[in-house]
């Protein structure tokens, strides 16, 4: 990890592709043992490469084209050297065209859409594809079908929010915003060229890992600390997070201070509406003995 946290600082701007190669090199040379024996062939290494990067950046399979994916990973194989760099390149065109792609789809298909269209949207799907795994395992094959995938996966975030949401209004609502929060946050980290470094070092072996100069302190401070929280599960909602259930023995359990389906809007005087569990996670942390306002 140290030796990460050092390359990640030698490296912040990654615009020049040839620092790519050379950053994982370096966490090459330095690995222990690596899951690429020398006798694999290059290709398969490589193959192998691509698919943790696809991954990384299209878990779920809703914003790349199987054309798409079909044409990194034969550049990626067709690499004779250990370098990739012009493959980068490749990464960096395919990546940003999808982003734009999926930003430009998005805005223009919900802002007509009613909570009742949807609805009908989703059951069709569901009709149609009745949790098909093979389906959702393949990579899309014409942008009609990306908006197929991508609305299958709004439903299934629907669905999870339904076990404590009883308006389907606010359901949509609160799915729509995990959903946007996920895909600005990846495009903020492939634009970083965060998302690819990560996938990189990764592919070494499972105890492998990338962190940025900030995520490295994060981790060392998170160690370190002692900080203690309030004792609550929490769920998103619109207005906020609610209190699913209190923590036996915790803070919020010994001073009685909450119930279960209380909703909490702001802590300490910020609004928690729309923000990431793990922002609440750090306004709902401490030092042991600290006091939070909620």
């Amino acid at each position: 990890v140290a030796q990460m946290g050092e390359v990640s600082r030698e490296f912040p701007e990654l615009s020049q592709c040839q620092k790519i190669d050379s950053f994982y090199q370096s966490a090459k040379d330095q690995h222990i043992s690596t899951l690429f024996p020398e006798s694999q062939k290059t290709g398969d290494r490589n193959l192998a490469l691509i698919n943790n990067i696809l991954y990384s950046f299209d878990r779920f399979k809703i914003i790349l084209l199987d054309s798409e994916v079909k044409a990194l990973q034969q550049s990626f194989v067709a690499k004779n050297k250990q370098s990739i760099c012009s493959s980068y390149k490749d990464i960096q065109r395919v990546f940003t065209n999808a982003l734009k792609r999926q930003t430009q789809y998005v805005q223009w298909s919900l802002t007509p859409m009613k909570n009742k269209d949807l609805v009908e949207k989703m059951a069709e799907l569901k009709s149609i594809y009745k949790d098909d795994n093979k389906w959702l395992n393949e990579w899309p094959k014409s942008k009609n079908e990306i908006q197929d995938k991508f609305f299958y996966y709004i439903y299934r975030i629907s669905a999870d929010l339904r076990t404590y949401m009883d308006n389907e209004a606010d359901v949509f609502k609160v799915a729509f915003r995990v959903y946007f929060r996920e895909f600005a946050a990846k495009k903020k980290k492939f634009l970083r060229g965060n998302l690819v470094l990560e996938a990189m070092i990764s592919s070494l072996d499972s105890h492998s890992a990338y962190y940025s100069e900030y995520e490295f302190d994060e981790l060392l401070r998170s160690l370190r600390s002692s900080f203690v929280g309030v004792g609550i599960i929490v769920s998103e909602v619109v207005e906020g997070y609610k209190i699913i259930d209190i923590i036996q023995g915790g803070p919020a359990h010994q001073q009685n201070a909450f119930m279960k389906g209380d909703i909490i809007t702001h802590v300490s005087g910020i609004h928690v509406a729309g923000v990431s569990d793990e922002a609440l996670h750090s306004y709902l942390t401490g030092p042991e003995g600290s006091v939070v306002d909620l």
